[in-house]
C-alpha cells in the first residue's frame, strides 16, 4: 500500500470526480483504458511545465531520484524509503542513494553518542 499526503489525495479526487463527468458526457466514445491519466499526457504536461519556468529539463525518474534523496537526508528510515520505491530490498535503496547523502557516518555517531554520553559531541 502506497501512502500519499493528504493534498494529493484531493488532487487525485478531483481529477477523478473531473474524469466522471467527461465520462458522462461523452458516454459510450470515453474510454479511459481504466487509466486515471496515460503517462504520454503527464509527460507532455511535466514538459510544459518546464519550459514555462525555465527550470532545466527533468524527467519523472528525476523526481522519483529527487523524492527519494530528500527523504533520505530529513532522516526518514531507509526501509520506507525503501518500500516508497517499490525496491525489493532496503539494500537496493541503500546502494543507490547512500553517495547522495554525506555525513551518514557522522549523524550515526553523533545520535550515539548523545545517547550514551548525553552530548552530540564526545570530543
Amino acid at each position: 500500500m502506497l501512502i500519499l499526503p493528504d493534498i494529493t489525495l484531493i488532487v487525485l479526487n478531483d481529477h477523478l470526480q473531473k474524469i466522471s463527468e467527461k465520462k458522462e458526457r461523452y458516454d459510450e466514445s470515453y474510454n479511459d483504458y481504466d487509466l486515471v491519466c496515460r503517462f504520454r499526457s503527464l509527460t507532455q504536461l511535466l514538459k510544459k511545465l518546464i519550459k514555462k519556468s525555465g527550470v532545466p529539463d527533468i524527467r519523472f525518474h528525476d523526481l522519483r531520484h529527487t523524492h527519494a534523496t530528500l527523504m533520505l537526508q530529513q532522516g526518514i528510515h531507509p526501509k520506507i524509503v525503501s518500500e516508497r520505491l517499490g525496491h525489493k530490498r532496503v539494500g537496493i535503496t541503500l546502494d543507490t542513494y547512500s553517495h547522495v547523502v554525506p555525513g551518514f557516518q557522522e549523524t550515526a555517531v553523533d545520535q550515539f553518542a548523545n545517547e550514551l554520553f548525553g552530548m552530540k559531541n564526545f570530543c
